[in-house]
């Protein structure tokens, strides 16, 4: 090891010694970095801007872009265009829920809900399916009741299904889980 930096030394004494005499910056011209690693017979286009070189692209490439921004605008407007069905679902259930919560039963909550709403079909199905099973115990009944949820929250969920685009699984709502449990009790 000694003797590589000895040799070490000994090579780059006279170039140091040199290097105090004279500037090296007058010996090498200045070349641009990205000159300096373009092949030869090369040149950079003047206008680096996006616009640019989109303008100064092959035919195949300038497609694709443009089918790449197309693509991007389909998918940004299904995207608002759900999140905006699923926002006014989502405040057409809170405000049906809330009716519900403020009334005194299942009979005043069927009252109070006179619109064609998931959650209305549900406190009807519900008062419904109580009024007829009178002589029932109370664990028959619920399983009924959720039997008629279900059918409703399918109807509703296939109604916010429909477009081009399935929400996955993890973001439908689930509209007789938060309701089921208010049905049973009045």
């Amino acid at each position: 090891m000694r003797r590589f930096l000895l040799s070490l030394f000994l090579i780059a004494a006279p170039a140091i010694a040199q290097a105090d005499d004279a500037p090296v910056a007058s010996a090498i011209p200045a070349v641009p970095a990205a000159a300096a690693t373009l092949p030869r017979g090369f040149a950079l286009p003047a206008d680096l801007s996006p616009w640019g070189m989109f303008l100064a692209a092959d035919p195949v490439v300038k497609s694709v872009l443009l089918l790449l921004v197309l693509a991007s605008l389909a998918t940004w407007t299904v995207w608002l265009a759900k999140s905006l069905e699923l926002n006014a679902a989502k405040r057409r259930l809170a405000s049906s829920i809330a009716g519900i919560a403020a009334a005194h039963g299942l009979r005043d909550a069927a009252a109070q809900l006179k619109d064609e709403s998931p959650v209305a079909a549900m406190t009807r199905e519900a008062l419904d399916e109580r009024e007829q099973s009178q002589d029932t115990d109370g664990t028959m009944l619920l399983d009924r009741i959720q039997s008629r949820l279900d059918g409703i929250e399918s109807a509703a969920r296939r109604k916010l299904q429909r477009g081009p685009v399935s929400w996955p699984r993890s973001a439908r709502p689930r509209l007789s889980s938060a309701f089921s449990a208010r049905c049973g009790a009045s």
